[in-house]
């Protein structure tokens, strides 16, 4: 019978509007099986075969070499897809296609920013199925590499400035510190004998260190303060020679202080060791009344602030003597005898010089700067009212010699080398405990052959 039979024959029994109704429904359920399923969960099977509920399975995405710009990523296929697509959360995908083969399974995205944290996202289609996977990793911060130029001088006198640049390749423009130091070996190792930290400007640093006599070498380390770049170390050397300028300071007799009721014709030695032609400085402290000048010839005074409380200098081309005589060192003064040598004998000639004292007790102390008419050996000597140590808190390029103490006063020892005309500036003397009003004199030696 046919299709139009059977309904003919239904309408005649009265079964015709049942039979809509189930048609309705039966269309109605084609239509959802037959429409595109988006879910990643449950498939379920509409063809003309039977076939039973699935799962679709995700991949699984890792991230394998990791650099400071680079993410090599991968995924597996538990599946054959028909196609992916690729996302990244900051910046834009580089190095790997938004949209890769549906072969595919890996790639490495790059143009990364270091020590960033990234997340991908890989969605796989089998028709209009879909299952997600993703990862996230951190870039590693970017190597940098720190080299030296600028080396002046590579050879020279003690005192005089030794200078170098340090400049610092990396994530665009590195920004942080960099220490520049003096070893005393050409593998850079142990402690060095001089440093200075020197913040970035532009990616690079510049500073002077004044060596002592020796042979150093360079070195610089860089310090990131960014948040990309990794620190870096330059090769050790260029090295540098540095020889005996100027004069160099011997040593200083024990200090004499005077009796509770002063003492006459008093004698004070030089210190061991000093010979003809040495720079011997006669330094006197006392705490108001005015010294009396050493006996003998030669000698030649530098500055006398003793009756301000201050300091009195005075110095002398060591002879064939071994001693300096005082007339007279009362109660409140306090002698010392410093000797300053040179290889061969010098002809002395004092350049310039500033004393005074500063009355404001205080722990630390700058002097004001000497200014130089030529090359000479500077001397800074600054003295403290009561007992202590003495050191420098900022060096200015001197070189600290002695803190010589008495049972009343403390003398700091501490000299440079200048080896052009110019302003000398100053050290910032420290006192170990405490505070003290201050008395200082700075002063140039120049020397012949």
């Amino acid at each position: 019978m046919t299709a139009s039979g059977i309904v003919h024959r239904l309408a005649r029994t009265g079964r015709h509007r049942r039979f809509r109704v189930v048609a309705a429904v039966t269309a109605a359920l084609l239509v959802v099986v037959a429409g595109p399923a988006y879910g990643y969960w449950t498939s379920t099977s509409n063809g003309n075969a039977q076939a039973s509920a699935a799962t679709l399975a995700r991949p699984v995405m890792t991230a394998g070499s990791v650099t400071s710009t680079s993410a090599a990523l991968s995924w597996t296929q538990p599946f054959a897809p028909t196609g992916y697509t690729l996302g990244q959360s900051l910046g834009s995908l580089a190095g790997c296609p938004t949209v890769p083969a549906a072969g595919s399974t890996g790639c490495s995205a790059t143009s990364l920013t270091p020590n960033t944290t990234y997340t991908w996202t890989l969605s796989a289609y089998l028709q209009n199925w879909v299952s997600p996977a993703s990862v996230s990793a951190t870039t590693l911060r970017q190597a940098t590499t720190t080299t030296l130029s600028g080396v002046t001088p590579t050879a020279g006198v003690a005192g005089a400035a030794f200078s170098a640049t340090a400049t610092v390749a990396g994530w665009g423009t590195p920004t942080g510190a960099v220490l520049l130091a003096l070893y005393p070996n050409a593998t850079c190792t142990g402690a060095a004998s001089y440093s200075t930290s020197q913040a970035l400007s532009q990616g690079a640093a510049t500073a002077s260190l004044y060596p002592a006599a020796g042979t150093y070498y360079w070195q610089a380390t860089y310090t990131p303060t960014d948040s990309y770049d990794a620190s870096s170390t330059s090769a050790c050397g260029p090295g540098i020679t540095v020889t005996t300028g100027g004069l160099s300071f011997a040593g200083a007799a024990t200090p004499v202080a005077g009796q509770t009721n002063g003492n006459q014709n008093v004698t004070i030695p030089y210190p061991a060791g000093s010979k003809q032609g040495d720079l011997v400085l006669l330094v006197l402290a006392n705490r108001g009344s005015k010294i009396d000048a050493p006996t003998g010839t030669g000698w030649a005074l530098v500055a006398d602030d003793s009756s301000l409380g201050g300091l009195a200098v005075w110095w002398h081309a060591a002879g064939a003597e071994t001693s300096v005589t005082l007339s007279s060192l009362g109660s409140a003064n306090v002698a010392w005898v410093l000797d300053y040598t040179k290889a061969t004998v010098p002809v002395l000639a004092l350049d310039a010089k500033t004393s005074g004292v500063s009355s404001a007790p205080g722990s630390t102390f700058t002097p004001p700067s000497l200014t130089a008419t030529q090359a000479s050996t500077v001397i800074s000597l600054a003295a403290i009212n009561t007992t202590g140590s003495l050191s420098l808190q900022s060096a200015q390029g001197y070189g600290w010699r002695a803190s010589l103490g008495s049972t009343s006063r403390a003398l700091g020892v501490a000299d440079r080398f200048a080896p052009a005309a110019g302003a000398i500036a100053p050290p910032t003397w420290a006192l170990s405990t405490g505070t003290s009003s201050w008395a200082y004199i700075t002063m140039g030696f120049t020397f012949g052959p």
